[in-house]
């Protein structure tokens, strides 16, 4: 399903708290009204999340923290949780029904109260839910980045002065590197389609390259997830002509601020010219340019915003940042990623590809379906080396010194995430 501009919220009333009611149950009145204007429908059960999480909305709030790190799925039924709850409150505590009124305060109040009593002390709800969100949350240690935290600005400036490069894959495939995540390039008469956008910085560059390719117009950008290195040129692409396409969540990311805790990172939402013009949630389906291009949501996986791109006559696949070519990957688990949901991904994956194959990663070396093998198993054994040390009760600096990797670290450790980063990351999502 692909709507413009994203999905707009109801706009409701709050109600008042009658006698005999508390102020969580005359939120859940409002909440209860939604939903029953949502119609069960998971596009707009997602619409109401969209209202709780305003951009400016108690920002601070650790729920909110953890609501915007949980899967679609697990923010839906987190809310069908609580108004069951409430609905029984309301049924027990009155009678009466609740009349709306008009007001900003009152609206504001009981979304802070919502977000307050929701929370039940904080993320306990969600963290009893998610897998691996325990541990993830009660870590009192922090990751060692193997970079430094002014990592975003570092590397916006690097994107100035990036040599791209551009490589023919295959029948109308591009695909440029050398700024921020790999980008491919579909062109033809119906226009050009690129697929992530690097750095903004590297706006002269991309334009040079994308000039040598062919003299088509710019039509179709779309990314494979929200993170900055994928999605940092949007903004200036889309006002040079291009629509923006991306999966639902990478929306709702750029739009509100996000966190990447592994790096200790905040990012402020984005411009309106950078965000998705259109979304979808499962799958999409586009034929231009003689192609036909699938593009499908992971689960899940590096960040719960991931999709693929494969363009099916010419057997290209874009895996995104689910597929670290020839490195340990990076997983945000403030986004909803995990070591399971990267196997998993990687599985998905392996089922829609050949032996003929090209498979572009989001970072690395262009690969096939037998590297993308050896990625998968490597990322099954580390999981099983940390998990059977975690369940032995190894805390993480024990298991970061065991050196769960070191037979493996030659071949996959020479990337930016280094090995003790990735059992870091790896024993956090498990």
């Amino acid at each position: 399903m692909v709507r413009k501009g994203g999905f707009e919220p109801p706009r409701l009333s709050a109600p008042p708290p009658q006698d005999g009611v508390s102020a969580s149950s005359t939120t859940s009145a409002m909440f209860l009204q939604m939903l029953s204007r949502a119609e069960g429908s998971e596009t707009s059960i997602l619409s109401v999340l969209n209202l709780i999480m305003e951009a400016q909305l108690d920002k601070e709030s650790p729920t909110l923290r953890g609501l915007v790190a949980a899967p679609i799925s697990l923010r839906i039924n987190w809310i069908l949780q609580l108004l069951i709850s409430w609905r029984a409150e309301v049924s027990t505590k009155s009678s009466s029904s609740v009349e709306a009124v008009q007001g900003e305060e009152t609206m504001r109040s009981n979304r802070r109260q919502f977000l307050r009593v929701a929370g039940i002390g904080g993320v306990g709800l969600l963290a009893s839910s998610m897998p691996g969100a325990q541990s993830a949350f009660s870590q009192t240690q922090k990751p060692a980045a193997p970079i430094s935290a002014d990592m975003v600005a570092k590397l916006r400036a690097s994107g100035a002065t990036a040599v791209l490069k551009t490589e023919k894959l295959r029948d109308l495939v591009y695909v440029i590197t050398g700024s921020g995540g790999n980008v491919a390039v579909l062109t033809g008469p119906d226009g050009k389609v690129m697929v992530d956008s690097g750095f903004g910085t590297s706006g002269k560059q991309f334009r040079a390259e994308l000039a040598a390719i062919s003299s088509d117009p710019l039509k179709l950008l779309i990314n494979t997830h929200w993170h900055f290195d994928h999605t940092d040129g949007n903004e200036w692409l889309h006002k040079a002509g291009a629509t923006v396409m991306a999966h639902e969540n990478t929306r709702l990311r750029l739009s509100t601020p996000q966190d990447i805790a592994a790096y200790h990172l905040h990012f402020d939402p984005s411009p309106a010219d950078a965000l998705p013009q259109q979304t979808f949630l499962e799958q999409s389906k586009l034929y231009l340019n003689g192609e036909s291009v699938a593009l499908e949501h992971y689960r899940p996986a590096h960040t719960d915003s991931d999709i693929f791109i494969h363009f099916q006559h010419a057997n290209v696949f874009h895996a995104g940042d689910t597929f670290f070519s020839g490195f340990y990957p990076m997983i945000d688990a403030s986004s909803g990623g995990s070591i399971s949901g990267m196997i998993a991904a990687a599985d998905h994956t392996l089922s829609l590809v050949d032996g003929s194959t090209k498979i572009i990663p989001g970072h690395g070396l262009m690969s096939d379906r037998q590297g993308l093998q050896e990625y998968r198993d490597m990322m099954a054994d580390v999981q099983s080396r940390v998990g059977k040390l975690k369940q032995q009760g190894r805390k993480l600096d024990e298991v970061v010194a065991a050196k769960p990797t070191a037979d493996l670290d030659a071949k996959w450790g020479k990337g930016n995430i280094t090995p003790d980063f990735f059992v870091t990351l790896v024993y956090t999502t498990l």
